[in-house]
């Protein structure tokens, strides 16, 4: 498998210890070396490369994957479509892209549009695009989607999160389970998506 954008490698580890042949695609060189360093540590194998996704055709050497796999990295990037096109080059007829992108149509836009939060927990993000369910196909026109859905609103206070304190929000907190679970259907921050390109 071939991730595009692993950070500091947490889902890169769970993918490794299961059995992929793991290999990766990071801009940030110190993302890469912490990724690198728990490979080491848990014994694990996998080739990395020192990369802007954009240009992961010319950066990673040109195989077939049976899963190229990103999640939450190519709407940072300046121009998605370039990633996109490049992922195609790594892909067979049995291979399948899977993709986490922001959702435009979600709770957590709904909340960035009126002021109420922003895109990332941290401020300064400089790139962060969300997309429609048509946006996303138009996006991947030469792929045969699968499967595409929402999930994923964060129901917690942010302060008492970050000191490992897990408190819902009132709204949430007061919600049905199955209520919130159809919201985050509905109105998910991310949007997942499955795969192949078109034969």
């Amino acid at each position: 498998m071939l991730e595009v954008g692993c950070g500091i490698g947490t889902d890169a580890v769970n993918f490794a210890r299961v059995g992929a042949e793991y290999a990766a695609i990071e801009l940030s060189e110190k993302s890469l070396d912490m990724t690198k360093g728990r490979f080491d540590v848990y014994g694990l194998k996998g080739s990395f490369y020192h990369g802007n996704a954009e240009e992961v055709a010319s950066v990673v050497p040109i195989e077939t994957f049976d899963l190229i796999y990103s999640f939450g990295v190519i709407h940072h990037t300046p121009c998605p479509e370039r990633v996109i096109e490049g992922v195609k080059h790594f892909m067979g007829e049995e291979s399948e892209f899977r993709l986490m992108m922001y959702a435009k149509n979600s709770w957590k836009n709904i909340m960035i549009e009126a002021g109420f939060d922003q895109p990332e927990a941290q401020t300064g993000c400089p790139i962060a695009y969300t997309y429609t369910r048509d946006e996303l196909h138009s996006l991947l026109a030469d792929f045969e989607i699968i499967d595409l859905q929402q999930a994923h609103i964060f129901p917690y206070v942010i302060e008492k999160y970050v000191r490992y304190e897990y408190e819902v929000v009132p709204w949430f907190a007061s919600m049905p389970e199955a209520m919130f679970r159809a919201l985050e259907k509905a109105l998910g921050w991310h949007t997942l998506v499955r795969c192949r390109l078109r034969r």
